[in-house]
């Protein structure tokens, strides 16, 4: 990930994990419902300050049985900062 010059990495770590958190917020996730990858994307790059997103794992959907709910797990980044020089 890359983020925008002028930006602290520890805020965008707690936007990112608080977007993801939303995504997979049981509240309003049903059971068996997929996690798309292109919103894992979309919640992440709509954080201000980021600037370019490539994530290692997932690759794809994440699929869940009927009886299965998505919950978040560890979350690993690796980040630097864009150089605008």
């Amino acid at each position: 990930m890359i983020i925008s010059e002028g930006f602290n990495s520890q805020d965008i770590l707690e936007k990112i994990k608080s977007a993801l958190n939303n995504l997979l917020n049981i509240d309003t996730r049903e059971m068996g419902e997929a996690l798309r990858i292109s919103d894992v994307y979309a919640a992440i790059d709509n954080i201000e300050g980021v600037e370019h997103v490539e994530l290692d794992s997932p690759k794809e959907t994440i699929k869940a049985s009927i009886s299965e709910l998505l919950v978040m797990g560890n979350i690993n980044f690796r980040m630097s900062v864009k150089d605008n020089g």
